[in-house]
């Protein structure tokens, strides 16, 4: 959480906390993760360590791609970008647990302890932008908004944040339910509504509905319940969706231009190597699309962007790292917590950019939390190999005292 404070692009104009020069600064946040790392690795065991963790060797295989890809076309240089993010990464990897064989309501119990420092960030990013310590330029089409602007928070953008409000609003039904936790989601719902992100909007109903159907302690009829409910909410979320942002042109899109970046960010995949153009292509290389004022910095695509960036490989890598979460862990926890989680992250990654490892801190967190919640992988051994305890009996002398 400090992390992504101080990792803010917004923050940093107005905080002092951090050194002025970006090398410095990135010094900083890259030592804060590896500090809090160091400090969680004598907690773990022996036998953790002689385990082949999937997920981290694919993890690993996916930041050597981009590194390769980064060195090949911008140098050794550019590599300090990602510095802060992997640092974060591995506080992830250090701070996950080894969650084995707990019943559901034990797992939603559990999950309570991270969404209090999760709304605290929420309610953080509120004060900061109706205090103006971060600026309100993007007009909001929706009523829940900040003097007519949407809700950026700390984010780079509102769809970053809503990105996060979304993912906190998901882990938040996925708790066990509580009076702060029913507050926690209509602090992250009333957040996802104040970015005015329809991505980030459908993305977290399509998790808590993942919870609905896949979770283990649910009856039959509360499944069907859901989707039958799914099904009936359509036509309102449509209603939500089909509220027309202006864009640069001044004409209405549901997409907000999304359809042009990808049809022009498709012909930039057929264009790139193997290793694609390196990191941040799109934000190097794109035409200015709509209007002379306008930047594009990304693909608006999880896939097409890591395919331009790092080429058809490493999205492909990217794709089997996150379905690699399915298979992790018991299945109680897969359908309680990491079913829904990846639910939502695939949604989102069709229209944003949910894993990305060289633009900051913040732009890496939602993905910190994923690895942080996916539970480590322990060897586990059978029953016959573990130390026999013999019981002896103990004999004990009573002492009359006759009085």
């Amino acid at each position: 959480m400090v992390t992504y404070c101080l990792g803010s692009p917004s923050l940093i104009p107005v905080l002092h906390i951090l050194p002025a020069g970006s090398t410095s600064r990135g010094l900083c946040l890259t030592a804060i993760p590896l500090i809090g790392a160091v400090a969680l690795g004598p907690r773990i065991e022996p036998e953790r360590s002689r385990a082949v963790d999937k997920t981290v060797v694919l993890l690993v295989l996916v930041l050597a791609l981009q590194a390769v890809s980064a060195v090949a076309n911008l140098g050794l240089s550019y590599l300090v970008h990602a510095a802060p993010a992997v640092a974060l990464l591995i506080l992830g990897m250090a701070a996950r647990a080894n969650i084995r064989d707990l019943p559901s309501v034990q797992i939603r119990t559990c999950l309570r302890g991270p969404i209090g420092p999760l709304i605290a960030l929420l309610l953080l990013s509120w004060c900061a932008q109706l205090t103006h310590l971060v600026p309100s330029i993007y007009p909001s089409s929706f009523v829940i908004s900040i003097s007519g602007s949407r809700l950026q928070g700390l984010a780079i953008h509102p769809d970053g944040f809503g990105l996060l409000a979304a993912l906190v609003a998901v882990l938040s039904f996925c708790a066990a339910s509580s009076r702060l936790i029913w507050v926690a989601r209509a602090i992250s719902f009333l957040s996802i509504l104040g970015t005015d992100s329809r991505t980030a909007f459908l993305a977290m109903a399509a998790g808590v509905l993942l919870f609905w159907v896949f979770g283990p302690e649910w009856p039959l009829s509360r499944r069907v319940s859901a989707i039958l409910s799914a099904i009936f909410a359509t036509p309102l979320a449509w209603i939500y969706i089909d509220i027309h942002r202006a864009t640069g042109s001044g004409q209405g899109d549901i997409l907000t231009g999304r359809a042009l970046i990808w049809a022009d960010a498709s012909h930039l995949v057929h264009q790139v190597g193997l290793l694609g153009d390196g990191p941040e292509t799109i934000a190097r290389l794109f035409p200015a699309l709509l209007g002379a004022y306008t930047h594009i910095y990304q693909a608006q695509n999880q896939w097409i962007n890591d395919a331009v960036n790092f080429g058809y490989l490493e999205s492909a890598l990217l794709a089997v790292l996150l379905l690699s979460f399915l298979v992790t862990g018991e299945r109680t926890y897969r359908h309680t917590l990491l079913i829904p989680l990846v639910g939502f992250i695939l949604i989102e990654s069709f229209s944003e950019i949910p894993i990305d490892f060289w633009a900051s801190t913040v732009e890496a967190f939602p993905f910190f939390l994923l690895l942080l919640l996916c539970p480590r992988r322990c060897d586990p051994r059978p029953l016959d190999s573990l130390p026999r305890v013999t019981l002896e009996p103990v004999h004990t002398e009573v002492s009359r005292i006759v009085i």
